[in-house]
């Protein structure tokens, strides 16, 4: 069963530890190369990694998306 996205953007956009939790996440795993020359083990695991903070941040998209359609259908 999947969570509804909302629940993600309100812990990791819109609450500022869950925010500062996100920021790290990214900065430790994300936001790096994953390549280790040589190291295909390594480099798996790093792109595990990477693809974990890539949902969440994916996650939090796809509530801001939703809210955008919200927001068109009232007006």
């Amino acid at each position: 069963m999947a969570l509804d996205p909302k629940i993600y953007e309100r812990i990791f956009q819109k609450d500022k530890d869950g925010l500062a939790v996100l920021d790290e996440l990214s900065r430790l795993f994300y936001d790096r190369p994953s390549y280790v020359k040589g190291d295909s083990h390594e480099t798996a695991f790093k792109e595990g990694q990477r693809a974990v903070v890539a949902f969440l941040i994916t996650k939090c998209g796809l509530a801001q998306q939703a809210d955008e359609a919200d927001k068109e259908e009232n007006a």
